[in-house]
């Protein structure tokens, strides 16, 4: 890396995927780096790549835009293993750039940022950050107007929370650090609505503002969630659906983050195994009341982010994260918003917007627990409510609903054990009413049947199209087909045995009982007897391999067959029934090799191939149409390029209409200049006069 020639750098851009599995197995105390190993890349950075390429064309090395980036993922990489006395030497390099006054300033922060380590042990702090903590610290106080190099600053102080928790006291600076995460946020104000115009490439990184939150939380003091709380009371009302700007995204995005922050928290204080990193003390471990407080405090915002103008996918994610600390504070609310809007109507977007709530807190929802015993006995309940959402008459809705359904199927196996009230007791009153609420499984999956079976008929090709659109199923089909068949695979899976011979039996009589178009509606009932036969082939292939090779046989016992010009309806949706189930395995198939039509090849040598020449009189008359229709309009454009003849727009676009129908040119391709247009089009013309241009030896096949 001293002389960073390209073929290091393409190493490096190999192997920088595996530089987080590296620093979690590497000791710090067995690897350690020399300081001057970097120096040649802190002289280029950051401009590296601009220099290397805009020097490229001088006989230089020549490097992608992509080796900044590149070089960053190395240096954050090789942070952890820099000696100790690395800061000290960085310091004694670069302070002398910072001045707030000079551009220089810009450099040094970001080379602060990059480069400064922050994981050394507690024994090495003073040879760490306590050496520029205060100084930098201090520069971040003193300034108002949210220079550029301010979010290069507030990323060192995230990235040193996250790394020394418990090991810094931030209480002096919390008041500070919301102050600035609210003025990033640039949120209307007053009663006039007023934005404090600033420039959004200096504004606050929120993933580093949450994480700097996050590594604040915890301890004996309870300053930051005090401040989280009252943060979250000051924007809630802008989280009201009525609400809309450009602020909203920047509101979302901590609405969705911050959560997930949290969660990676916890999951690193209980339940990662230990590494030679600093582990968090156990003074400054989240405690469950911190937890409790913390949801607690974002839930309002949350239940109003649900219906935003911007969709649900923000606050789906947040309720997932906080439901898995605390679901007995997050589900029931959900819920409650979530019945009325299955028994609604008339308002969609509400429908969808809580369904894709639940989908978020399904896991949770399903397993119960000591936080959230009741919780699955909302399941059945939710999935019946659901099934009206089948809708061939709203698309979100329908796909929605799709996946509501299939995120439940694959969370819980759907077997009737209602038997089991009748060999046990010892089960509790939640068990027992899951038990007695079990039987109602297979109803829910022949009404699930039922409402596929009145999309597809609403989807028949002739219902669905004019006599002027086109054959081929629509980006809209396309999705509900993909949405329908992975829900029906996915529940026919999670099926029990008795159950899923009540469903095949019903998708075989619906399938056999019925001839469907082969464009939109037959495609969508095959895609389902395929999941029927992937799910259980050998009961499957016994049922429908042997109707369809019946069918195919009786419809192709005549001759006749091979000259119709259109081929029987039947014929054809049994056809296409056919090349669905039998993708399986072959060994499924052997026992039906005597009922398939097995293709063959034919013979090459003799073919029966009738080739036409044409004829003397048949070039003649070609020549004759193109001298009388195409050779006057490509002499006409010819003189309009030259400016010899004027002509309006409509007459010049039907000239080149009519000189595409003879010639075959799109005058689409064609560039914008007169002088290509005419170039091309005398072109054709020399091409024309050309007496060989017809080969009489030129053959097309009939």
């Amino acid at each position: 890396m001293r002389s960073a020639d390209r073929d290091n750098c393409r190493a490096c851009a190999r192997q920088r995927r595996l530089f987080p599995v590296v620093i979690c197995k590497l000791r710090c105390v067995s690897v350690r780096l020399d300081g001057g190993i970097m120096s040649p890349v802190s002289q280029r950075h950051p401009d590296v790549a601009e220099s290397w390429t805009r020097l490229g064309t001088l006989g230089c090395d020549l490097m992608t835009n992509s080796v900044e980036g590149v070089m960053k993922t190395l240096v954050k990489a090789c942070r952890p293993y820099f000696p100790d006395d690395a800061t000290a030497e960085m310091l004694e390099e670069w302070r002398p750039l910072l001045c707030p006054f000079d551009v220089t300033m810009q450099k040094a922060i970001s080379y602060f940022e990059l480069f400064l380590p922050t994981s050394l042990p507690p024994e090495l702090h003073h040879k760490g950050f306590r050496l520029w903590f205060d100084e930098l610290m201090g520069l971040w106080l003193s300034v108002q107007n949210l220079p550029q190099w301010e979010a290069h600053l507030m990323n060192l102080f995230a990235r040193l929370a996250n790394d020394n928790i418990g090991y810094i006291d931030w209480d002096p600076y919390v008041p500070k650090v919301f102050t600035r995460v609210l003025r990033s946020l640039n949120l209307p104000v007053g009663s006039s609505q007023v934005i404090v115009p600033r420039q959004l490439a200096n504004a606050y990184d929120i993933g580093h503002a949450v994480i700097w939150i996050t590594a604040m939380m915890g301890g004996p003091s309870k300053t930051v969630q005090k401040h989280l709380a009252g943060l979250f009371n000051s924007i809630a009302s802008f989280y009201h659906p009525s609400n809309n700007g450009r602020w909203l995204s920047k509101l979302m995005k901590l609405l969705q983050r911050l959560p997930c922050c949290v969660v990676r928290r916890l999951h690193r204080e209980r339940y990662k195994k230990p590494s030679w990193l600093t582990p968090v003390p156990d003074s400054h471990k989240l405690s469950d009341q911190d937890v409790t407080d913390f949801v607690q405090s974002v839930m309002q915002p949350v239940l109003l982010a649900m219906f935003s103008k911007t969709g649900s996918l923000e606050a789906a994610q947040a309720l997932q994260n906080l439901a898995l600390m605390r679901p007995e504070l997050v589900i029931p609310p959900v819920l409650e918003r979530t019945y009325p809007a299955l028994e609604t109507l008339t308002e969609p977007h509400q429908l969808t917007a809580t369904l894709s709530c639940v989908i978020g807190v399904a896991r949770s929802l399903v397993a119960g627990g000591r936080w959230f015993p009741e919780g699955p006995t909302h399941m059945l309940p939710l999935l019946m409510r659901a099934l009206p959402g089948v809708d061939p008459n709203d698309f979100s809705k329908c796909m929605i609903t799709f996946q509501f359904i299939a995120t439940f199927s694959t969370l819980v196996p759907l077997v009737d054990c209602s038997s089991v009230l009748q060999e046990r007791s010892d089960l509790s009153e939640v068990e027992r009413e899951l038990c007695s609420a079990s039987a109602e499984f297979e109803d829910f999956v022949l009404q699930f049947m039922d409402r596929c079976f009145a999309l597809i008929e609403s989807s028949v090709l002739e219902q669905t199209r004019e006599e002027t659109e086109t054959e081929k199923m629509t980006h809209v089909e396309s999705l509900v087909e993909l949405g329908l068949s992975s829900t029906f695979s996915t529940i026919l899976t999670q099926c029990s045995k008795e159950i899923f011979k009540v469903a095949l039996e019903k998708v075989f009589n619906f399938a056999v009982s019925n001839i469907f178009e082969t464009r939109v509606s037959g495609r969508m009932v095959a895609d389902l007897c395929r999941a029927a036969v992937k799910c259980c082939p050998v009961d499957s292939l016994k049922l429908f391999l042997p109707h369809c090779c019946g069918v195919i046989t009786q419809l192709t016992s005549n001759d006749d067959v091979l000259h119709e010009e259109e081929l029987d309806k039947e014929l054809l949706w049994n056809l296409q029934l056919l090349s669905e189930i039998t993708r399986v395995d072959g060994e499924k198939l052997l026992p039906y090799k005597d009922q398939l039509d097995w293709g063959k090849a034919g013979d090459l040598w003799n073919l029966n191939i009738k080739w036409h020449v044409p004829s003397a009189e048949e070039i003649e008359f070609a020549y004759y149409l193109l001298d009388n229709f195409l050779r006057p309009e490509l002499e006409k454009l010819n003189h309009y390029g030259s400016g010899e003849l004027e002509m309006s727009r409509v007459t010049s676009l039907v000239s080149l209409d009519e000189t595409k129908l003879f010639s075959g040119i799109d005058h689409a391709l064609i560039l914008c200049s007169h002088v290509d247009a005419c170039r091309l089009q005398r072109d054709a013309l020399r091409m024309i006069e050309r007496e060989e241009d017809l080969d009489s030896g030129v053959m097309t096949y009939k």
